[in-house]
């Protein structure tokens, strides 16, 4: 494609650059489908396989393939050209969440690399919640586009932390991250956790909010707070079904805590959101 140039996650991290053109989206994949545009693609893309798997095939000349498993995350740049085999689908509800954007500097389009990749991060629960986030934001009945592009933002913000992040500070908060992300319900104080880190907790709070942007106890609050988010927006389950099912058992905490950062309670929230079709592999 013309003017296009490449760019690392980490680069883009430190740049002023122009988002546009966001579009976002939940899937549903058929098994067995092999799925390709045709050409190259017109956006960056980040689709995390929530429920499916799927080989990706770089079709350009000597192009390779890759195996993306559940619940990995796939870049498809700008101006990449690929096809993937829906090799397993109906894990779950919900296939794949893609959200797609422009991303320009100077009038020049940005693009991360010539064909689709997998993307590690450390922060994979943090990464997977931030690109469900997003899709959520953009399907609420009325948009918000200032919060739509900060979701999108949050994404790309943990995507560029990754070589940020490689020294000895980040490594002695990385398991305490690690346990919060695995459950962020846990009934376990920071000070434990910083314990766990073998570091002092002021030590541990002050690394985690350098390096996450927020204090490790915000971090945990959004992370119990989007999954309660999904679902409300995915099942039926009450309240009190709920609280169970994560392990609290204040249900009067859960209502405070919920409509505190939502500013809605969580039936008012259910009552918001409206279900939108669902589309094929992207």
């Amino acid at each position: 494609m013309e003017n296009l140039e490449y760019i690392s996650f980490e680069e883009l991290y430190s740049m002023n650059v122009e988002i546009t053109d966001i579009h976002a989206e939940r899937q549903k994949w058929v098994k067995g489908v092999l799925f390709s545009k045709g050409a190259p693609r017109s956006f960056n893309a980040i689709i995390l396989l929530n429920g499916c798997n799927g080989v990706y095939t770089d079709l350009r000349e000597n192009g390779t393939s890759f195996f993306a498993p559940q619940n990995s995350v796939v870049c498809l740049p700008e101006g990449s050209d690929y096809s993937v085999l829906n090799s397993d689908c109906n894990l779950s509800d919900q296939d794949a969440y893609l959200i797609e954007f422009h991303i320009k500097k100077d009038g020049k389009s940005l693009s991360f690399a010539p064909h689709p990749f997998i993307i590690n991060t450390m922060f994979p629960g943090g990464l997977s919640h931030a690109i469900k986030d997003v899709v959520r934001t953009y399907e609420m009945p009325i948009k918000s586009p200032i919060s739509i592009l900060s979701s999108v933002c949050e994404v790309l913000s943990i995507l560029g932390k990754e070589k940020k992040l490689q020294n000895k500070n980040y490594s002695a908060i990385s398991q305490g991250i690690k346990l919060i992300e695995k459950d962020p319900f846990k009934d376990i104080s920071m000070e434990e956790i910083a314990e766990i880190c073998k570091i002092s907790s002021s030590a541990f709070r002050r690394n985690f909010k350098k390096y996450v942007g927020k204090s490790p106890i915000q971090y945990r609050t959004d992370l119990r707070i989007k999954t309660m988010q999904f679902m409300l927006e995915n099942s039926n389950i009450t309240i009190e079904d709920m609280s169970e099912l994560l392990g609290i058992d204040n249900i009067p905490y859960i209502y405070k805590m919920f409509k505190k950062n939502v500013g809605l309670s969580p039936g008012e929230y259910r009552n918001k959101c409206k279900e939108e079709p669902t589309k094929s592999s992207s």
